[in-house]
């Protein structure tokens, strides 16, 4: 269930949960400062058409993706294109509750409509959606590891860092990293003085186990941030000199949405992933999917569920050859300086770098 939805149902143990967070997200929706449309006509729509309605705040039309019905909570309904109508200032909330990877299609048709802010319902409901999922223990998978790394660090000596480009430093730079898991990798980012790290973190107890390195540690330049990476340029309006980007490529299931994303975004990123390879385990499955760059055949994985997964129930790998030629198709040289295997299959490590102009 998504938080949007679990706003709408009460709670086992009293309605103060739900009332409070009705409460955020309507103080959310009145710092917008702006003018809201709505994207969307299920339910969650409606429940946020009668919060605008409540705190007397301009609702600028409900849109959707064809087919759509006639009216949602007594507005009528427009087709996606109109939202070019909107003003400049309007803020778009698209409130469809279903999977990040399921908003693909109409995050494409809202841009292409419109070129203001777009944001999605769940992320005004980050808080909310942490409370509420950290009501069981956190699990730690590499507590030890932070531990002897932070040692490591205090100590004075330079980590060997498999993941890292030799000789490459983010010292003085803005870095945007993406599932920061525990911190481990953060460590050893904030160890080379960058100006910023921007960690984004779609998994609650991930977020909360990161959050406590970063407050033991004192990291006033480390932000994180809570939300799927596939809707970080709404999380992320900020300038990123660096993206890095490992461990999370191969628990998308629409990876090309994904890295297109971080393309846009950046001049330079860090990709250390899994690949589809013969070092995958058998049995094997695939799945062809066409695009813009061309056709592609990506290995189908299941995701487990556990903190250590992606936030869908599948994912796609990209073959390192497919993976080259989606990268240099997109204007970017890829330059591998690493890999290995292990009982998952095979890893890559390779640095993207846009091709001059």
């Amino acid at each position: 269930m998504g938080k949007a939805q679990a706003v709408q149902q009460q709670r086992g143990d009293t309605g103060e949960f739900r009332q409070s967070t009705i409460n955020v997200l309507a103080a959310r929706c009145r710092a917008l400062g702006a003018p809201v449309a709505v994207v969307g006509t299920q339910a969650t729509a409606a429940f946020l058409l009668e919060l605008l309605e409540k705190e007397n705040i301009p609702c600028a039309g409900v849109f959707e993706k064809s087919p759509y019905p006639a009216e949602c909570a007594g507005h009528s309904v427009k087709p996606l294109a109109h939202l070019a109508e909107t003003g400049p200032d309007t803020v778009v909330i698209v409130t469809a509750p279903a999977d990040a990877g399921g908003l693909e299609d109409t995050f494409k048709q809202t841009h292409a409509a419109f070129h203001g802010r777009v944001l999605c319902l769940e992320q005004l409901l980050d808080l909310p959606g942490l409370f509420q999922a950290l009501e069981t223990p956190l699990d730690y998978k590499y507590g030890a590891h932070i531990l002897n790394e932070w040692a490591h660090h205090l100590d004075g000596k330079v980590s060997h860092w498999p993941h890292w480009p030799d000789g490459f430093s983010v010292q003085g730079k803005t870095v945007l990293e993406f599932g920061p898991f525990e911190g481990h990798f953060s460590m050893m980012l904030m160890a080379q003085k960058p100006e910023r790290v921007i960690a984004v973190e779609g998994r609650a107890d991930n977020f909360a186990k990161t959050a406590l390195l970063k407050a033991s540690l004192d990291w006033s330049n480390y932000t994180l941030r809570f939300g799927d990476m596939h809707l970080f340029p709404a999380l992320v309006p900020e300038d990123i000199d660096v993206i890095f980007c490992s461990g999370v490529l191969y628990h998308s299931e629409k990876p090309w949405w994904f890295l297109k994303s971080c393309l846009d975004k950046c001049d330079t990123i860090i990709l250390s992933t899994h690949v589809s390879s013969d070092h995958s385990p058998e049995p094997r499955r695939f799945r062809q999917v066409t695009l813009d760059s061309g056709t592609y055949s990506f290995e189908l994985f299941h995701e487990g569920g556990d903190n250590l997964s992606g936030l869908s129930s599948e994912s796609l790998w990209f073959k390192e050859e497919d993976l080259t030629a989606f990268v240099n198709h997109h204007g970017f040289e890829y330059q591998k300086y690493r890999e290995w295997t292990n009982p998952h299959g095979l890893w890559i490590c390779s640095l993207l770098t846009r091709k001059h102009r």
